[in-house]
């Protein structure tokens, strides 16, 4: 079989396994009635405060109204509000519109994962990881949710990808598109920043060990000048308004995580156990815990205590 017959083989099993994805997540969506929540109505907690400050985007310009700083019970990142403002501004004000865009985004992630994949590894081997992926129900479950998480997968993927192409040719145009996408992924995943000073620790390692044409300092610049803009607007905006540089808001989240942590051993136990296997694995361990599992209940306690 010669090089053109192998690459469309590859090709058409990259298809089915795209099939694959979407079925998954047809499938995963009239399990879960995802597919049902088309109004706005349908929504509550993280995906209403990210709705409503779409919408004052949309419609005020502005990330609040005239009663608050912020929307909801805590100041969130700018990132998805923003793409789901650019989605409703493009496409129309509905649900629908995001599951469409959502659908996209999981193709993307599928071939991102394959190119990167077949980088390292050749056909077949390559198309395993997007096959994984593809399957992967808790995945395929957010292409008709509202949350970030599939965005933020995208993003990543995009991140590692031009960062390691990045490293196969020393081209720096490259290493600014995985810029652009840390800088994305940041405004979406504030909590990533605590990893930056390992990613300088690893450009100057490899940039030493590869001997590249192009120096870890110039390196570097390429890097980060774009999260360095992104993020350094977002952060003044921050101190301007909030006296912090942080992000978004992490003290309801660790506040409803130290009530967690209060809670008798065997709950405690039992949310370890569901965090790594699922709250149906962790109910027969501790009878009951399916029905009410953490953080729930802590989120509740800490919303009660915060109002």
């Amino acid at each position: 079989m010669n090089n053109n017959n192998i690459h469309r083989t590859e090709l058409l099993f990259l298809a089915a396994i795209i099939a694959l994805g979407l079925c998954t997540a047809l499938v995963m969506s009239v399990i879960n009635h995802t597919w049902q929540n088309t109004d706005f109505a349908d929504y509550a907690d993280d995906a209403d405060t990210y709705n409503r400050t779409a919408l004052l985007l949309l419609e005020r310009g502005s990330f609040h109204d005239e009663h608050s700083l912020y929307v909801g019970m805590q100041r969130r990142s700018p990132g998805y509000s923003v793409f789901l403002a650019l989605v409703y501004g493009i496409f129309g004000k509905t649900p629908i519109a995001v599951f469409a865009v959502h659908g996209l985004i999981f193709i993307t992630a599928l071939i991102v994962l394959w190119m990167l994949a077949r980088s390292y590894v050749p056909f077949p081997y390559s198309l395993v990881p997007s096959l994984l992926l593809s399957v992967s129900w808790f995945i395929a479950l957010d292409v008709t949710k509202l949350s970030t998480e599939l965005l933020s997968l995208l993003l990543l993927l995009l991140f590692v990808y031009w960062f390691e192409m990045f490293f196969l040719s020393s081209r720096p145009w490259r290493a600014l598109a995985a810029g652009v996408a840390l800088s994305l992924f940041l405004l979406i995943k504030p909590a990533a920043l605590y990893v930056i000073p390992l990613v300088i620790i690893l450009i100057v390692l490899r940039c030493r060990k590869e001997h590249f044409g192009i120096s870890w300092a110039k390196t570097l610049v390429f890097f980060f000048i774009v999260p360095a803009i992104i993020i350094g607007a977002w952060s003044a905006r921050s101190i301007i308004l909030f006296d912090t540089w942080q992000i978004q808001s992490g003290s309801f989240v660790l506040g409803y995580r130290g009530v967690e942590a209060t809670r008798p051993w065997d709950r405690v136990a039992a949310a370890f156990i569901a965090g790594l296997t699922g709250d149906i694995v962790a109910d027969k361990f501790l009878p009951g815990y399916a029905h009410d599992p953490e953080p729930y209940p802590s989120i509740d306690e800490t919303t009660d205590r915060f109002v």
